[in-house]
């Protein structure tokens, strides 16, 4: 953000977009609180914009362009910031970043992750992820088996319930179109236990599924965004899982996992953040797929 305008840039599953319009042409914010991810809408007047519709969310029924942005860390700063840099565009630069500081102040956690940024060294725009395989191994279940895991339903909060996930929120599946095969994508957010987490510290992720024609092979890109943890405002996780059938008599499946991590900001805790982070996914992914293969195994018993 600065005083003339807004600019977005992401590589969301390897589609990147970017666009950038100006305060003049916004006509209406919104910030939506739902459970599952906070979001910010963006509607700009009718006729402006036209060169951003690579980044919209479509058109409202007034014909405006409309936005909406996901993923904040602390959303309720960043809609305050937001709007007060639009309701207040024809002050001077510095009047509005004064203004702007001003905003920040109220949340004392982002001005100590803030103060934690500016020990660092200077880090400009955001690192790409660099991924690496953190484990491979084979369960045995088919891959058409292992996509019912994520469907949204009775089974899938079982599993994060055994997981240690509190409070799992998750939305319905919606196709994604203009993608080679069969794309999906949606969102999901939890608590982690306080058992697992001192911090307590609530994790969102948008998720997406690759299903292929012949049904024998999946693959899951995601996206996480860890809130309220430290330094959770300076990077991104991502992973990979790819699952593929190796037999369907008996049911085995062979399940490869990749991780990694999207800087925002640097620390001097990047290397060491970077590998708890590998240490911790793998560990994760392996642990959530053998409840996974208990909990079907055990269904599958019941008469």
């Amino acid at each position: 953000m600065s005083p003339r305008l807004l600019g977005f840039y992401s590589n969301l599953f390897g589609i990147k977009t970017k666009f950038t319009f100006i305060w003049e042409d916004i006509e209406e914010i919104k910030e939506i609180s739902v459970a599952i991810n906070p979001s910010i809408v963006i509607f700009l007047r009718k006729g402006r914009g036209l060169d951003a519709r690579n980044g919209a969310k479509g058109t409202d029924s007034m014909g405006r362009v409309k936005f909406q942005f996901l993923s904040f860390v602390r959303p309720s700063t960043a809609f305050r910031t937001i709007t007060a840099l639009w309701k207040n565009r024809k002050l001077s630069p510095e009047q509005q970043m004064e203004l702007v500081a001003n905003v920040e102040a109220v949340d004392k956690k982002y001005l100590e992750g803030e103060r934690q940024a500016d020990d660092a060294e200077s880090f400009v725009g955001m690192e790409e992820a660099h991924m690496s395989q953190v484990c491979s191994f084979e369960i045995p279940l088919t891959m058409e088996t292992t996509k019912t895991l994520f469907e949204k339903g009775k089974l899938e909060e079982v599993v994060a319930e055994k997981m240690g996930y509190v409070n799992w929120k998750s939305s319905a599946w919606e196709r994604v179109d203009g993608q080679q095969g069969f794309v999906e994508r949606r969102q999901f957010s939890y608590n982690l236990n306080r058992q697992i987490s001192q911090f307590g510290s609530k994790v969102s992720c948008i998720q997406q599924r690759t299903i292929a024609e012949n049904m024998k092979s999946c693959v899951f890109d995601e996206v996480f965004t860890l809130h309220d943890v430290p330094f959770g405002d300076h990077f991104q996780v991502q992973a990979k899982r790819e699952i593929e059938t190796l037999s369907t008599n008996p049911a085995k499946s062979y399940v490869k996992a990749s991780v990694g991590v999207a800087w925002h900001k640097n620390t001097e805790f990047k290397k060491s953040i970077t590998k708890n982070v590998h240490e911790h996914m793998a560990k994760e992914i392996r642990e959530m797929m053998n409840i996974s293969v208990k909990e079907v195994r055990a269904r599958a018993k019941k008469p």
